[in-house]
């Protein structure tokens, strides 16, 4: 899943002219503190399973130079389970039984019949995906959005 903030306005690529070392301080800013701001919005909306590691997975990137910075917000866990969380899972197959066990050893004590009947409920009905980085996202692009705005009051000074 993929989110985008683009700042496409003719006043940076302006102020950037002036000011290379400032704007382009001022963009790494904004965008690290965004990037900053949309991994704990994820975080929050991540749920901790068995062992916490989805959330503890989820981490974030700032790359690039001058005015063409990107920040991404990601997880380092296995992608399939990333997306299986994020989306749910359609009924057909059930699940592996290795995530399964450990979840149910964890919160439930670990019965064979009761690993075998929850693995066979999610078979048949799937699961219902968590969202966390689409909630994550919308929870903090209020957020963000002040960010860029106080990056445009920037470049509206140089200018």
């Amino acid at each position: 899943m993929a989110f985008e903030v683009t700042i496409d306005d003719r006043a940076v690529v302006a102020a950037f002219m002036r000011a290379p070392a400032l704007i382009t301080s001022a963009m790494h800013r904004t965008v690290e503190l965004g990037s900053v701001d949309f991994e704990g919005g994820v975080i929050a909306h991540t749920p901790v399973g068995a062992t916490g590691q989805l959330r503890q997975s989820i981490t974030h990137q700032v790359s690039g130079s001058g005015i063409m910075i990107e920040g991404r917000v990601f997880s380092t866990d296995v992608p399939i389970k990333v997306a299986s969380v994020e989306t749910g899972r359609a009924p057909g197959k059930m699940p592996p039984y290795a995530p399964i066990a450990l979840w149910v050893s964890r919160k439930l004590g670990g019965d064979e019949s009761v690993i075998f009947l929850i693995r066979r409920a999610i078979g048949r009905r799937g699961t219902k995906g968590a969202h966390m980085f689409e909630k994550g996202f919308q929870s903090q692009l209020g957020r963000v959005n002040a960010r860029v705005n106080e990056l445009m009051a920037i470049v509206r000074r140089v200018l």
